[in-house]
């Protein structure tokens, strides 16, 4: 990939002209459009062709009844307000998870948040638990610091069938998630939460929708190419840090362990 940024940037460069006179040396335009063009098609490369891979092989769903069964659905954390209180980010996932479940899409949910500073898995375990899904089929991974630690713990469950599994988040996020859930050995599909209507509203006006839409894209490309590079991980290790001191899936706990979790 990065020769092919390399080159894709001498492509779009203007090549060498010739002077008039024999005499003179060999003369370069300079095109300053051409590498910034070059460069700027290179950044969205991974995650354009990422998209474009899972739109052709149809697995992102975006209406609940044509998501294929599964035993299990992992939905990834996201932010929470005061340890209780799920954004409306977080709160989208969740509730789509739930769907999936009533539907009998999934037998089970496993759900995932950091829980270094914030009770992320707990707080969306319980918004859960309240309309209706048991508690017995609930796992919490409560260091699910980022999204290949998600996909990391989920697949070091033993007793997981992992074949096969759901994931629920924004469409803006399916595309990485997919592909470190895929590098784990797991056979994806992913239910774009935010095509199913589930919010009010998304921004205050189109600018500010635009603007939201435009910056997540941009970060998803940035993350995918840190990912594709093997970057990824050593710029957010705190995961690994922690689970090096224990067995790695001490932090993946059942809820019906978790009385004070099922305790809404």
């Amino acid at each position: 990939m990065l020769a092919f940024c390399w080159r894709l940037g001498e492509m779009v460069t203007p090549p060498t002209r010739r002077g008039r006179r024999r005499s003179r040396p060999k003369q370069r335009r300079s095109w300053p459009l051409g590498w910034p063009l070059g460069l700027t098609v290179c950044f969205f490369a991974p995650q354009l062709i990422q998209i474009t891979r899972l739109q052709t092989q149809s697995r992102i769903y975006t209406h609940l009844e044509t998501v294929p069964l599964a035993p299990s659905a992992i939905v990834f954390g996201a932010a929470v307000v005061n340890e209780t209180t799920l954004t409306d980010v977080t709160r989208e996932r969740v509730e789509a998870a739930i769907l999936l479940y009533w539907q009998g899409k999934v037998r089970s949910l496993f759900i995932s948040g950091d829980n270094r500073q914030r009770s992320q898995a707990e707080a969306m375990a319980r918004y859960a638990i309240a309309r209706g899904v048991p508690a017995s089929q609930i796992t919490i991974d409560l260091l699910g610091i980022d999204t290949h630690d998600t996909c990391r713990h989920f697949a070091s469950l033993a007793h997981t069938d992992a074949s096969r599994v759901v994931l629920v988040t924004q469409g803006y996020h399916l595309p990485r998630a997919m592909l470190m859930c895929d590098r784990q050995g797991l056979k994806t599909v992913g239910l774009a939460a935010n095509r199913l209507d589930l919010l009010a509203s998304r921004g205050s006006g189109p600018l500010e929708i635009i603007w939201i839409r435009s910056a997540r894209f941009v970060r998803e490309s940035g993350l995918t190419w840190l990912y594709w590079l093997g970057i990824y991980d050593r710029l957010s290790n705190e995961a690994e840090n922690i689970t090096q001191k224990a067995n790695p899936s001490s932090s993946v706990k059942n809820l019906s362990e978790r009385s004070d979790v099922r305790s809404d």
